[in-house]
């Protein structure tokens, strides 16, 4: 099942009680799925050779990542080992004294695009970044305070009321220039990820993707953090919650955006639990959406009866992430069967912002050019 907590690379809080897994170990030689990979003697030596001067030191050679770092029992806050994250997600061993290494084998590693740091060890020179195929962009890692402002956008935040139950959420919405007064010709994309949508759009501004005929409004999650969202964004776990949610976005927070206006066009949208979400918002309100961009979407069955032969859907997912790469190409086959157009992005990245930037910035240049 899909419907799980992984740590991204938008956040790296997590629970006190948050115990992360390792990698399995590599069980052939072929390193079809990233797997971890006991060190050779002489590979432990010469990266110790490497590492006098520093405290971090990586390498690449062909399918295998080694990565070797010097941390004193101190600096180790937790779970007594380091532990890498995120889009590579594993413990490193010690090796000898304060010394600690892993080998990660992936087929395509020499090509991955990945943001790692290390959960329980807070330091700047344990930070580091492998860009390995540039047909990918990455994220801007301090993006411009300014920059939806610069671009002639505007941004605000209000909060509105669900039902009792489920409390107030924060709202953001995100307008381009040409929707500022009016929707005519405006694309709105509603999406339940409300934290992550200023980094999408900011992300998107970077690589000159003209956003003027947009309006994005993102739903953020409570307060408290609880695991309400898998409760309101999943279908099968709590019905009452998914309900109430579906309803909230797709009419009341609708009506309010939209005050009587139609735009041209409107998408649903989503990463990991938001990207099931999204397919849901799309195939159970057809009559109301036009297509929907589902970034790493977690499980998801298409339930829903009717004619999507207009519709348009944006999928994809890291080509780390076996599990949701895996998933989101069994999606496309059931949506392509039920007519809808459907264009896949597969970046050699993880569950993280490397990954849905692109499928994002995909997603948002085809509609453009349709506005």
């Amino acid at each position: 099942m899909l419907a799980i907590s992984l740590l991204t690379c938008f956040s790296t809080a997590v629970a006190e009680d948050f115990v992360p897994q390792d990698l399995k170990i590599c069980e052939s030689s072929s390193s079809e799925k990233l797997c971890k990979e006991p060190l050779l003697n002489f590979e432990i030596a010469e990266m110790q050779q490497k590492l006098v001067s520093k405290k971090l030191e990586y390498r690449i050679e062909k399918d295998a990542l080694i990565v070797m770092l010097e941390a004193n029992p101190g600096e180790i806050t937790s779970y007594g080992r380091p532990y890498l994250c995120c889009e590579i997600q594993a413990y490193l061993d010690k090796v000898i004294d304060n010394k600690y290494a892993a080998k990660f084998r992936w087929k395509q590693l020499a090509r991955a695009n990945v943001d790692l740091s290390f959960l329980n060890i807070e330091s700047e020179q344990t930070t580091f970044r492998i860009n390995g195929d540039t047909q990918f962009p990455m994220a801007e890692r301090k993006l411009k305070k300014s920059i939806i402002a610069d671009a002639g956008m505007s941004q605000s935040e209000n909060s509105y009321v669900i039902n009792d139950d489920m409390g107030a959420r924060n709202v953001t919405v995100v307008k381009g220039p040409a929707c500022r007064l009016h929707l005519t010709g405006c694309t709105i994309i509603y999406m339940p990820d409300g934290e992550g949508v200023a980094e999408l759009i900011g992300n998107a501004l970077t690589n000159h993707i003209d956003l003027s005929h947009f309006v994005f409004v993102g739903v953020h999650t409570m307060v408290d953090g609880s695991n309400i969202r898998i409760e309101e964004l999943l279908f099968g776990y709590e019905s009452t919650k998914f309900r109430a949610f579906m309803k909230f976005v797709t009419f009341d927070l609708r009506q309010k955006i939209e005050n009587g206006e139609r735009p041209a066009y409107r998408y649903s949208a989503g990463y990991s639990n938001g990207g099931a979400w999204a397919l849901d918002a799309l195939t159970e309100n057809p009559n109301l959406f036009d297509g929907a961009i589902a970034m790493s979407p977690a499980q998801w069955t298409f339930r829903d009866t009717g004619d999507f032969s207009k519709k348009k859907v944006f999928i994809g997912a890291g080509m780390l992430e076996t599990r949701f790469h895996k998933a989101a190409q069994s999606y496309t086959e059931g949506l392509k069967l039920r007519g809808m157009a459907v264009e896949e992005i597969y970046v050699p990245s993880g569950h993280g912002i490397n990954t849905w930037l692109n499928i994002w910035n995909g997603a948002l240049m085809a509609i453009q050019s349709t506005n």
